[in-house]
């Protein structure tokens, strides 16, 4: 995928110096899993469950690192994956480790991941909407969530400008409370956000992992 300033692939084993930059970062984490990647090591076995498990699930799901085309330095990564619900979290827990039998899929969320000083410049709604476009126009998904921590600020401002309703505060994914948010493809196509810019490489194969 591509946007106006951004390339968007699949991750690789030899991302992880640059990944760490983003997931061993402490202030990046506490949104997340809450816990910093320990080393570029810990971090390198992470991007290799990463690849293995979305290649099995084979959906043209996955997470994608941000490389700005004026570098190719990777800046974040947007994310469009199944979103776990709390009854599955332990199915999917051991899928990354062993990815040889599909947990239950339902919603789809996006997600996106900046490094601290990529921070406020955009990245974030910019590649969302290429997952989005991606998800809706490439693999006809009818609605997408987002979910994230009703303290951070950063990412209802990317939210609300991507136009997600607001479902309200649920405890349903992720076992912990989180604000809810979606799209579906109807609302989508009435935005036109795809011509402002953003557009979609004829080969996905990459990214399709």
């Amino acid at each position: 995928m591509e946007t106006e300033r951004l390339t968007i692939r699949a991750w690789r084993e030899q991302d992880a110096e640059e990944a760490f930059a983003i997931y061993g970062d402490p202030e990046v984490a506490q949104f997340l899993s809450g816990v910093p990647e320990e080393s570029v090591q810990t971090q390198r076995e992470s991007l290799v469950q990463i690849i293995r498990a979305y290649s099995a699930l084979a959906l043209g799901l996955g997470s994608f690192p941000l490389l700005t085309k004026t570098d190719g330095r990777i800046i974040g990564a947007v994310l469009l994956k199944p979103l776990p619900r709390n009854e599955h979290l332990e199915d999917w827990r051991r899928f990354r480790l062993d990815p040889s039998s599909l947990p239950a899929v339902h919603e789809i969320e996006v997600g996106w991941h900046l490094r601290r000083d990529a921070w406020g410049q955009g990245f974030a709604t910019e590649s969302a909407r290429a997952a989005l476009d991606y998800g809706f126009s490439t693999l006809g998904l009818k609605e997408i969530y987002a979910i994230y921590y009703a303290e951070n600020i950063r990412s209802a401002r990317v939210a609300d400008r991507l136009r997600m309703r607001d479902l309200g505060l649920t405890d349903r994914f992720y076992g912990v409370e989180g604000r809810l948010r979606s799209i579906d493809d109807q609302l989508w196509k009435t935005l036109n956000f795809g011509k402002t810019g953003n557009s979609l490489s004829a080969d996905n194969t990459e990214a399709s992992l």
